[in-house]
């Protein structure tokens, strides 16, 4: 029933007759069933169609909310919850490592192309445990990203936010300068003892009203 309300609320404020109706309710249909439904954020009770209708009310009738319409139908880029998480595996291997390996074959000056020999060198390890990445908001899914990139990223290479107090500046410093020390085989001297790289992870959230 709220399915049916929501689609003869639209119809009725995009003006559309039965034929357009029909073609424009079937459309949407297939956008809901395919992944819209899945958005985590819309208000309590509704779902694509039931917001949709209430957002494009906002507008001018007529124009204003054919503009609105069409940029829903043709050029709105919606990414589910799978697609997020795909896009967070991604984030270090397609990202964050191809400049890991380029910059440690500059410094063992070897071409980029014998990535075997950079992996495996004292170089690319040691940038990969000085690369930091820090959590923009609630939503970077920073626990994520280090779940996914065991072997690359350690537990104390993530934070979750990017003010990190003075204590936890030290502590982070202190193990990087361990584990270095194991990489290389001798103490790090100060400058290498600091963290490289800082990347910063952010996510792209809605609640679907604005």
């Amino acid at each position: 029933m709220q399915r049916e309300l929501a689609e003869r609320l639209l119809a009725r404020i995009m003006e559309w007759d039965d034929e357009t109706n029909t073609a424009e309710r079937a459309r949407l249909e297939r956008f809901a069933a395919y992944k819209y439904d899945q958005y985590q954020q819309f208000a309590p009770g509704r779902r694509f169609l039931e917001s949709l209708a209430l957002w494009l009310q906002q507008f001018g009738e007529g124009k204003e909310r054919e503009i609105a319409y069409a940029f829903v139908k043709d050029r709105l880029v919606f990414v589910s919850n799978e697609e997020v998480d795909s896009l967070v595996e991604l984030a270090f291997p397609t990202v964050i490592r191809p400049v890991l390996l380029e910059d440690a074959a500059r410094e063992m000056g070897v071409s980029r192309h014998r990535r075997k020999e950079i992996v495996g060198g004292k170089a690319f390890r040691s940038f990969q445990r000085r690369t930091l990445v820090l959590g923009l908001s609630d939503g970077a899914r920073t626990d994520r990203f280090r779940r996914v990139n065991p072997g690359a990223i350690s537990h104390e290479q993530v934070f979750h936010a990017y003010d990190v107090s003075d204590s936890k500046a030290e502590d982070m410093t202190e193990k990087l300068r361990r584990d270095l020390a194991g990489i290389l085989e001798r103490e790090p001297i100060v400058e290498e003892g600091r963290f490289r790289y800082v990347v910063l992870l952010d996510d792209f959230t809605a609640s679907g009203l604005s």
